[in-house]
């Protein structure tokens, strides 16, 4: 009866392979990403754990939330940097610009400026002093934009890589008052 015990467990494990195909992880643990799930949640963070056929991610706000796998729409992970000229000039002009209009306001309103013809109030700005306005503004901007082209060339943005996700997927997990729980998931 030995022999016939032992072939039966050996052929039992050889059916089970170590690692199911389907348990693989999409991403990494460790790896950021943007998630969109089917309820259109949008989510950025990063992946802390697999349970099975959910991803624990940590949330760019700290919290952790789980996301089943079958719930995902899209997912993305980060490859790496890439530089954003463009993208730091906009913001550099766009910070610049609204730094201007608040200081050279400022300098306007000031009652020390002298009003303009027929004007009665000293803190009014006069052409000239609208003028100054102007082009201090514009000045800023254009600073701005300067320091923003140099630190979008220097510091880029993200350069997000599309991950597939499977249309149905199958783990396996341990429970945790023991045995053993199986999951399915099919997305369409």
């Amino acid at each position: 009866m030995a022999p016939v015990r032992t072939l039966s467990v050996v052929g039992v494990l050889s059916l089970v392979p170590a690692a199911l195909p389907a348990q693989e992880s999409l991403v990494a643990v460790g790896a950021r990403v943007r998630v969109t799930t089917t309820a259109r949640e949008n989510l950025e963070g990063t992946v802390t754990a697999w349970r099975g056929d959910t991803m624990v991610l940590r949330a760019t706000k700290g919290l952790l939330t789980e996301v089943p796998i079958g719930e995902v729409s899209s997912l993305s992970v980060v490859r790496g940097r890439r530089p954003n000229p463009l993208g730091g000039a906009v913001k550099g002009m766009l910070v610049g610009g609204g730094a201007g209009v608040a200081v050279f306001s400022a300098i306007c309103g000031e009652a020390d400026i002298d009003p303009g013809p027929g004007d009665s109030d000293p803190g009014a700005c006069s052409s000239s002093d609208a003028w100054f306005l102007l082009m201090g503004t514009g000045a800023a901007a254009v600073a701005g934009g300067v320091v923003g082209l140099v630190a979008g060339t220097i510091v880029g943005a993200d350069r997000w890589r599309p991950v597939a996700t499977p249309a149905t997927r199958l783990s396996v997990r341990p429970l945790s008052g023991g045995g053993l729980g199986v999951g399915f998931s099919l997305r369409f």
